[in-house]
């Protein structure tokens, strides 16, 4: 457990997705938050520690993350992880708007188009899912 609390950000870091890559989302939660606690303006971190929260269903706590690691650094992904949140928390007009900003910033990105997609079908909206 020391091992944890003395760990630098990198050992963090790895310790960190070995966890999240072999599914146990509670210890990549408990050391996604201290690698947060290390570099809070890590936007990596940041949106790496919010999937988790979002896999695990803490969707607010993820939007959050999201949020403030597209203010730090915007980019498609991030666009796109905010979407997936919003979606899951059924705000489709905002799935919507954020997708869209995915899209102005990676318009051929496929996984934003099949998510958008996903969402319209979602809301019954069978002409604009097509």
């Amino acid at each position: 457990m020391f091992e944890f609390i003395l760990a630098n950000k990198q050992k963090l870091n790895d310790l960190f997705n070995c966890a999240s890559q072999k599914g146990d989302l509670d210890l990549a939660l408990k050391l996604g938050r201290k690698l947060i606690t290390k570099d809070n303006n890590d936007y990596k971190n940041l949106n790496n520690v919010a999937m988790v929260h979002f896999k695990l269903g803490f969707y607010e706590h993820a939007l959050i993350y999201l949020l403030k690691a597209n203010l730090i650094h915007e980019t498609a992904y991030h666009w796109e992880n905010i979407a997936l949140v919003q979606q899951a928390l059924k705000n489709y007009q905002r799935a919507i708007k954020s997708y869209n900003q995915a899209l102005k910033i990676e318009p051929k990105k496929m996984s934003t188009w099949y998510h958008l997609e996903q969402c319209y079908k979602e809301q019954q909206d069978a002409q604009l899912s097509c």
